[in-house]
């Protein structure tokens, strides 16, 4: 962050220097300026050289440090509008070309005579998420300019299509810049001129992030306002290198980028005929003709509380022309198993679906976990749009790219990442949960404010006794903030699959996960969950790392809201005599995979990974929950 900071600071200390620089000598340079312009113009031979002179400039800035908007606005203000449009594009077209060239045979000729080492791994690395849209908003970028074209050679990007997008946008950018030289022609000032060089990268920088910005927030969409969900699969990119001592081997390097995009669309009364917004979604998504019905798993739990669903999901989709199978499949933690792996996977044969059909979830967590593994590896992947029945699905697991089922005594053990071709949230479905239910997913709300969203939390202790109430305003509003917080994680964490072992998601789950088992499912996940925050806050306050006051804050919302933060689990004692609970955390560091990192809260809002705890201060801060709960219960 601080880098950046002395960049920008940098870049406006340069600008300005050499603004205040041409400022003070304006007369002068304006006076040569004119006095060269006017020599130039009454020799028609000397006019076309210096044409093609800027247009030379104007393509070798793909490696050479040529000030291109200067020259662009210089053509514009010394040939007029037309003859500089002509001058710009045809130079920024050459430019490009070249660069696109150089890219597709980098490898091979000797990259360092054209372009820095740092240039060909900026190049590289950005011809994995090259596509029109990128091509198009980096053309009037500096720097990026440059490399997006030396990235889509060495992509293979299709040349005639490469031509024509950025033929398109160098003809925007030579009229923009054209128009801007032109407008100042007869002004007596060189400043102006280098004034316009410099506005107009700088737009076109703020266009880029804008475009940026907006591409990157989580999709949030509402009444039935959605888009159909893409998929962009990069080219491969073929590499050829001759490494030493290894008898002169070529090697191949595969490399290639998937863009994924889902909506999470909040719509209520998803099954009533008169309401499109599924089928509409699925028309959108699943254009494709297949013979098969679409396939709706349903969580037996869901059943249980609304027996005439199953008939209705048959009606709704009679209603839009539509076939649909109910499948009833069990619910709960306990379910999440090979076993109902193997009905999933056998109801998709039973009904003949194939990689273009369409399987609908209907369920809490567990169920679209388990729903969502069998879809990934039938015929190595069928999308699936899901409907989440909880809170926590809701607002946590149904809203996310994991998939997963418990093995071998471990939970989660065998899962992929997949994310849905869709999620709609119905706050229809919680009318049907036990307060329990309700209850269990505000603990993922809660986890989620305290580490990422200061003002969240905030919300939460005004409308803890609302939220205690189950009122309807209160728990949307909590559902949906706590989804958008998860998405934007997602979004813009640059790991979404979890590659690192970095998961400030997994504030108190290290003991969670644990806990679950432990007492045997006892424990509903958010329950076990909101203990795990409670041991991960005392550990907190412990060390000093929060003071009494934040805590006890911390604390009074997890037990306004109705959760107990004490399971007599917590006193179980393994073969060695310790306390069990405290095996989670060696658990939990092979689960992510490396270093240990736990997230803990420093203050609300905000946390911070510990690679090393000390167990003694978790078997304290174990007993103080403890000794709290005792004088609760007194």
């Amino acid at each position: 962050m601080l880098r950046n900071h002395y960049l920008v600071l940098s870049c406006v200390f340069i600008s300005t220097t050499i603004l205040i620089s041409f400022l003070m000598l304006d007369n002068t340079i304006t006076q040569v300026y004119t006095d060269f312009t006017r020599t130039a113009s009454n020799n028609q031979n000397q006019l076309v050289a210096i044409a093609l002179l800027l247009v030379l400039l104007l393509a070798l800035d793909i490696f050479l440090p040529v000030p291109s908007s200067l020259i662009s606005i210089f053509a514009a203000t010394y040939y007029g509008f037309a003859y500089a449009t002509l001058i710009v594009f045809s130079g920024m077209c050459l430019g490009a070309i070249i660069g696109y060239f150089l890219g597709s045979g980098l490898l091979s000729i000797a990259p360092s005579r054209w372009l820095k080492e740092k240039d060909i791994a900026s190049a590289s690395k950005l011809s994995l998420c090259i596509n029109d849209l990128a091509l198009v908003t980096m053309r009037g970028v500096p720097i990026l300019a440059e490399t997006s074209v030396v990235a889509s050679g060495m992509r293979r990007y299709p040349f005639w299509r490469f031509l024509f997008i950025t033929g398109a946008a160098n003809l925007g950018i030579a009229l923009i810049y054209a128009s801007a030289g032109s407008s100042i022609q007869y002004l007596d000032s060189i400043g102006y001129i280098i004034l316009a060089s410099i506005l107009v990268p700088i737009l076109a920088c703020s266009f880029r992030i804008l475009i940026e910005y907006f591409r990157s927030s989580p999709t949030a969409i509402s009444e039935g306002q959605y888009e159909s969900p893409h998929t962009l699969c990069e080219n491969l990119i073929e590499e050829s290198d001759t490494k030493p001592n290894s008898n002169n081997h070529k090697t191949y390097h595969a490399s290639f980028a998937i863009n994924y995009s889902y909506d999470v669309i909040y719509n209520d009364h998803i099954f009533s005929p008169i309401n499109s917004c599924l089928s509409d979604t699925i028309d959108g998504l699943f254009k494709c003709n297949t013979q098969s019905p679409a396939l709706v798993i349903i969580d037996s739990g869901v059943i249980d509380a609304i027996p005439q669903l199953k008939d209705g999901i048959v009606t709704y989709f009679a209603s839009y022309q539509k076939a649909a199978v109910p499948f009833i499949l069990s619910n709960g933690e306990l379910n999440k198993t090979q076993t109902n792996i193997d009905k999933c996977i056998n109801a998709m044969l039973q009904n003949d679906l194939d990689r273009q059909s369409c399987v609908i979830a209907v369920g809490g967590g567990a169920l679209l976990d388990t729903v969502g593994f069998a879809c990934s590896i039938f015929h190595r992947g069928v999308r699936y749009i899901r409907v989440p029945t909880t809170t926590l699905a809701q607002n946590d697991a149904g809203i996310g790219v994991k998939n997963g089922i418990n093995g071998f005594e471990h939970k989660n053990l065998l899962g992929c990442f997949a994310p849905p071709a869709a999620v709609i949230n119905d706050i229809e479905w919680l009318k049907t949960l036990s307060e329990r239910d309700k209850r269990a997913g505000m603990a993922e709300a809660i986890k989620v404010s305290l580490i990422k969203d200061k003002e969240f939390f905030l919300w939460l202790e005004d409308n803890r006794m609302a939220l205690a109430r189950f009122e309807t305003n209160a728990m949307s509003k909590m559902i949906k903030t706590c989804a958008d917080c998860h998405l934007d994680h997602i979004v813009k964490s640059d790991d979404p699959f979890e590659r690192g072992n970095t998961r400030p998601l997994d504030f108190g789950h290290w003991s969670a996960h644990k806990l679950e088992k432990l007492s045997n499912h006892q424990l509903k996940h958010g329950e076990a969950v909101a203990i795990g925050i409670a041991i991960d806050l005392t550990y907190a306050l412990l060390n000093n790392l929060i003071d009494n006051t934040v805590y006890q804050r911390c604390i009074n919302v997890l037990c306004d809201v109705g959760f107990k933060l004490w399971h007599p689990c917590l006193s179980l004692l393994d073969e060695k005599g310790n306390l069990a609970v405290l095996n989670g955390i060696e658990e939990f560091r092979q689960h992510l995979g490396g270093e240990l990192s736990i997230p803990i809260v420093h203050e609300i809002g905000s946390h911070q990974s510990h690679n090393s705890v000390d167990f003694q201060r978790f078997e304290q801060a174990i007993v103080l929950l403890k000794k709290k709960h005792q004088n609760l219960a007194t």
